[in-house]
């Protein structure tokens, strides 16, 4: 035979399902701050990564016009040390063309895969 259904279980289950909404928007709030948090991580790496690629940017720049300027000198031509460092340039931009998909592309996936599921 079945037992009766006690007038007391009703509570219980009312106590099981209030602490099943706690844990589920505790979860729910853990992991919105988790995600929030690995956001701000990713930004803020990404902020530092461009400030350092400005600099270094500059400093190409200008080692670029100081070299142009010195091969200009050599040649005594001052268009042929801005051609030769163009020329360069262009060079070093065909070759990373070329090589994107392989290189450069499976590089980046593989560092933002990595930056959000580092701990």
């Amino acid at each position: 035979m079945e037992e009766p259904i006690r007038e007391n279980s009703k509570p219980e289950i009312d106590e099981i399902v209030e602490a099943l909404k706690s844990y589920v928007n505790t979860s729910a709030d853990l992991y919105k701050m988790k995600a929030t948090a690995k956001g701000a991580e990713i930004a803020s790496s990404a902020i530092i990564n461009i400030v350092i690629a400005v600099f270094v940017s500059m400093v190409f720049l200008f080692a670029s016009l100081a070299l142009a300027f010195c091969l200009s000198e050599y040649f005594d031509k001052m268009y042929m040390g801005f051609l030769i460092v163009a020329g360069f340039y262009s060079l070093i931009a065909v070759v990373i063309y070329i090589s994107r998909d392989k290189w450069l592309k499976g590089s980046l996936i593989d560092n933002i895969i990595k930056a959000i599921y580092s701990n």
